[in-house]
């Protein structure tokens, strides 16, 4: 075989062996988005106690980046809007190392086009109040487990560190039962540092933190918004109380010995 013929051989060989690792990366790229996206319904289904949707997510080995489009959030039971939270995009840049140890480190996550719908409720709070009392009952119900290993032996939790969480673009439209009336703000952004850096923080502390977070955000843009009065209730370590409404304004210190002072 002549120099040329061979050289020309190895081309195609090598040209070959690319085009089959392209196509192996393409399918291990499809089964890794298919689990994440899974994880993710998952997870925020069992730890919100309502269900999490989400459209799509695009996971790249280079960098660790993640990508999440369109994720869904609905209401618990009994409100009158279905979702509680929508969020367009979710960016997520990863320790890619740490995505193989008990605690994975993300360098940042970017929110961006959230649209919360606050909806206060004489029994509970607001539905946000709910999400949050769900995710830590969510957050002790794991925590017991993990220190009974009697009781299942793959409890094991894994620890999370965000060290930056950014909230952009976000509107919050409250949602009054009381006076039937809907009133839309915008929200400044939110940032959060450090989010997990306790020795024993999981994903439901941090996801617990943050709702809790931007309840607060909601309670401070939305005091007073047209002919809605929200009324505060003091916030305490635990959960964070309030209601609405200048309709129910008589009843407004019963829901506050509710929820602590």
């Amino acid at each position: 075989m002549s120099p040329r013929k061979h050289r020309n051989k190895t081309k195609k060989v090598i040209l070959s062996l690319l085009a089959v690792a392209a196509i192996a990366l393409f399918i291990i790229s499809l089964l890794i988005n298919s689990i994440i996206s899974t994880g993710i319904k998952s997870f925020g289904s069992k730890a919100l106690g309502t269900k999490v949707d989400v459209d799509g997510v695009a996971f790249s080995f280079f960098g660790g980046h993640l990508e999440i489009n369109n994720l869904t959030i609905q209401n618990p039971e009994g409100y009158k809007i279905i979702n509680a939270m929508t969020v367009g995009q979710i960016i997520v840049n990863a320790d890619l190392f740490s995505l193989f140890s008990d605690r994975i480190i993300i360098n940042e996550i970017s929110i961006n086009n959230i649209y919360l719908d606050f909806e206060p409720s004489l029994t509970s709070g607001s539905n946000i109040n709910d999400l949050i009392n769900n995710v830590s009952n969510y957050e002790s119900a794991q925590k017991s487990k993990s220190k009974n290993p009697t009781e299942n032996t793959n409890n094991k939790q894994t620890k999370l560190l965000i060290k930056n969480f950014v909230i952009n673009n976000g509107n919050v439209v409250i949602t009054s039962a009381f006076t039937n009336s809907r009133a839309q703000v915008s929200i400044p952004m939110i940032q959060m540092k450090d989010l997990g850096s306790g020795s024993d923080q999981n994903a439901a502390y941090v996801l617990e933190k943050v709702l809790q977070q931007i309840l607060i955000v909601i309670i401070n843009v939305t005091s007073n918004v047209g002919n809605i009065d929200i009324r505060g209730v003091p916030i305490d370590t635990g959960v964070i109380g309030r209601t609405l409404g200048a309709s129910v304004d008589a009843v407004g210190d019963g829901v506050s010995s509710i929820f602590g002072n």
